[in-house]
């Protein structure tokens, strides 16, 4: 099957300056855990509906899934929530003009503030736009991908002036989709 996109999860700890170099690892490890949980191995096609097309990426990955990291992960919830996560923020690097620069706090109904990538992420004034994140281990019929991203355009607040991306990852076909309002 020939795909759009290679994105490695090795690749966490680059180019992504909300996520640390040492948190990298912590990140990679949730994803491989879902993936592996719903039967997936390293070059598992993730598809993703963005901008009316239907990308096909390749995610991949080093190293193993083994018992005791399922035990580190064995929380699937939280799992979910920090391994989509990181695919959000890698599909923001390699999709759109973004770069994940801020995780948000509570109650903004955000998840994260971005900028654009040719902006210093060191020295940067204002938000170009804003993420919102959500996973779904495996999609059943109350609880689907596109209900998921309907809950999150309802509740989202809009800031004046700022675009707003909403992502949400399903793992066990797995696919995601990237709105924009």
């Amino acid at each position: 099957m020939s795909t759009d996109k290679i994105i490695s999860l090795d690749s966490l700890g680059n180019g992504i300056p909300v996520i640390p170099e040492e948190a990298a690892a912590f990140y990679k490890q949730n994803c491989m855990v879902c993936f592996n949980i719903c039967g997936h191995k390293s070059g598992v096609i993730l598809v993703t509906v963005y901008d009316d097309q239907n990308l096909k990426i390749e995610i991949c990955w080093n190293g193993q899934v083994t018992d005791e990291l399922r035990r580190a992960y064995r929380d699937l919830q939280k799992a979910t929530e920090f391994a989509s996560c990181a695919l959000a923020l890698l599909l923001v690097r390699e999709l759109t003009d973004y770069v994940t620069i801020e995780q948000s706090v509570r109650g903004t109904t955000i998840d994260y503030y971005l900028v654009p990538k040719d902006q210093d992420p060191h020295f940067f004034f204002n938000y170009a736009a804003r993420l919102e994140v959500s996973g779904i281990l495996r999609e059943n019929s109350k609880n689907s991908l596109e209900k998921r991203i309907a809950q999150k355009v309802k509740r989202l607040r809009k800031e004046e002036g700022l675009e707003d991306l909403i992502i949400v990852v399903e793992f066990s076909q797995p696919w995601s989709k990237i709105v924009t309002i």
